[in-house]
């Protein structure tokens, strides 16, 4: 399979930990990358077990830069980035380890680059600035930010080769830079907190640059650098690490006309937006779990409890009206203006009976909401072992279309998470 990802690793006299990462991002992880270590010591011993270690991993492709000279950080990555023709290219730290169960991490980033306007993706940590930080527990799974930190950042190839890479006469802080330069060209950074990997942290640094590495003098360095070069407003905003979480509010319609172009962001936007020229009718919300009273619609889950429900709320108590099968509604039949049931018919064994019974129940022309996940974005089935199915665009408007459903609309590119809006059509 032709490469989609170059993941470019600096190392400087840190074998160990290099074994690590490597070894842990082969055997942990699933894509269709290459590898390119960039090896700064010079010393033949060095060269030698570098190329050994890599040959050990059995993994085809991997490929080792010798410059024969300390590039350090920066001349790294950017010597990779010349040998570079993938659409994708993560700049990555020696110091990191994947867990286990981590074959849908780099599905989980570059699903994000489906919006054009994105142009990096970063994923959680134990050990990193800002908002990717896993002990920030209260932000959202998924947001914007102002600033993406080095250690794991994933970009278009393209779009860092047309700004020239990093910026090697710097003192540091060349992601504070990327963020800036890449937030200039109208380019949003992207922080998944739903991709974690483990980061030892300051390793290389540390040990090369001692007490100095990250003090206070080489912050003010880099502050000092940074400031000269793009100004105080640019800097104090990207390292603010400001983000934005477009949460569902109470909004009128002409608001999501003009809000996201029409495409909205969230799952909570998107039903909102759908909902309210729906208000006062008669609906029901399948699938409720804990969120069943967040809308007007009469909530039906399978149990109160939820060690049957799925996803995130297996845990949880469901917030819902009655309980009910999916496949079996206590309901009349053409007597519901509209169904919404988020992510609940990939959990359903046969969807085609469940289609089936929500159209019985809808009137003529009533509305279906569904969001459910993409496959075409990620291993959907792989994500959740309760997912029974897998759909992507083509495949659901297909199912509906069979059970006797209009798709009205599509939208995709929700963080992973597929928007559908259908109406049931008469019985010929």
């Amino acid at each position: 399979m032709t490469p989609l990802l170059t993941i470019a690793i600096p190392t400087f006299q840190n074998y160990q930990q290099l074994q690590w990462s490597l070894y842990s991002l082969i055997a942990n992880t699933e894509f269709p990358y290459k590898i390119i270590i960039i090896n700064n010591e010079s010393s033949k011993e060095s060269q030698e077990q570098i190329l050994s270690l890599c040959s050990s991993t059995g993994f085809k492709s991997v490929e080792v830069l010798q410059p024969g000279s300390n590039l350090k950080w920066m001349g790294s990555i950017n010597l990779a980035l010349e040998n570079t023709d993938t659409p994708f290219f993560c700049m990555m730290n020696d110091d990191v380890v994947f867990p286990p169960e981590s074959k849908v991490f780099w599905r989980t980033l570059i699903r994000h680059f489906n919006d054009e306007k994105v142009g990096a993706v970063g994923p959680c940590s134990n050990f990193v600035a800002g908002n990717q930080n896993l002990f920030n527990i209260n932000l959202p799974i998924c947001l914007d930010t102002t600033l993406l930190i080095g250690f794991c950042l994933v970009t278009r190839t393209d779009l860092l080769k047309s700004i020239g890479g990093l910026d090697e006469s710097l003192p540091g802080g060349d992601d504070l830079d990327l963020s800036i330069r890449l937030m200039k060209e109208g380019y949003k950074l992207f922080a998944d907190r739903t991709a974690y990997l483990h980061h030892i942290g300051q390793q290389t640094g540390q040990r090369v640059h001692k007490g100095y590495w990250d003090s206070q003098d080489h912050q003010e360095a880099v502050s000092n650098a940074i400031i000269k070069k793009h100004g105080f407003i640019a800097w104090n905003n990207c390292f603010s690490c400001k983000w934005t979480y477009c949460y569902a509010e109470q909004h009128t319609e002409e608001y999501w006309d003009k809000m996201f172009d029409g495409v909205p962001m969230y799952e909570e936007n998107w039903y909102e937006k759908h909902l309210l020229p729906l208000k006062g009718t008669k609906g029901l919300n399948l699938g409720c779990g804990s969120k069943g009273a967040n809308y007007e619609a009469f909530g039906f889950d399978l149990a109160r409890k939820g060690e049957q429900g799925a996803g995130g709320r297996k845990l949880s108590e469901a917030n819902l009206d009655t309980t009910a099968d999916a496949n079996d509604l206590p309901v009349q039949s053409g007597s519901v203006d509209y169904i919404m049931a988020p992510h609940l018919l990939e959990h359903l064994v046969d969807p085609f009976a469940a289609l089936e019974e929500w159209k019985r129940v809808l009137k003529t022309s009533g509305s279906l909401l569904l969001t459910m996940p993409n496959h075409d974005y990620l291993p959907t089935i792989l994500l959740d072992y309760t997912h029974v199915h897998a759909y992507n665009a083509k495949s659901a408007q297909s199912l509906l279309e069979k059970c006797g459903f209009e798709v009205e609309e599509i939208i995709e590119n929700i963080h992973g998470t597929m928007a559908i809006k259908a109406k049931a059509m008469e019985v010929v």
